[in-house]
């Protein structure tokens, strides 16, 4: 039987493991994330703008590895690293933005932008020590190019 976690009524996971859905605190996302740990592809969404920053800050502290979270457009992704300064400013959070022009155009991308992007992309290939959050949109992720 699936039983299905929600937090002030906005969001939820299903899961299906017959564990109890909180933990001693009373926390019903601690629970989500230890039956997380487990390698795989998961998706959790409908968390409210604003509280998804605490909760993926949340995550990473408990799951000890990175996270990829994929915002809907760049305003989004400057508002949630804003939020995530404020909620867990220890984290590293690395952003993978889109391209600000289409490929053959004649106008060059933004050097600010080609600059953070290429600061991710080599912080993903050198490694992390600690685990990091990778943030990017969906633009970011359909394109096929990366520099």
């Amino acid at each position: 039987m699936a039983e299905r976690f929600e937090q002030s009524g906005h969001g939820s996971v299903d899961v299906d493991d017959g564990e109890p859905t909180e933990d001693r605190t009373g926390n019903p996302l601690t629970a989500i994330w230890r039956r997380l740990r487990v390698p795989g592809r998961y998706t959790i969404a409908g968390a409210p703008e604003g509280h998804d920053a605490r909760i993926l800050a949340e995550g990473l502290h408990a799951l000890g590895r990175p996270i990829i979270h994929v915002c809907r457009d760049d305003a989004r992704l400057s508002r949630l690293i804003s939020a995530l300064d404020f909620f867990a400013p220890d984290i590293p959070v690395l952003a993978l933005p889109a391209w600000d022009c289409v490929p053959y155009d004649r106008v060059s991308p933004n050097a600010e932008l080609v600059a953070r992007r290429l600061h991710t992309l080599s912080a993903l290939a050198a490694g992390q020590a600690e685990p990091a959050l990778l943030l990017t949109t969906v633009s970011a992720v359909l394109q096929r190019r990366l520099l």
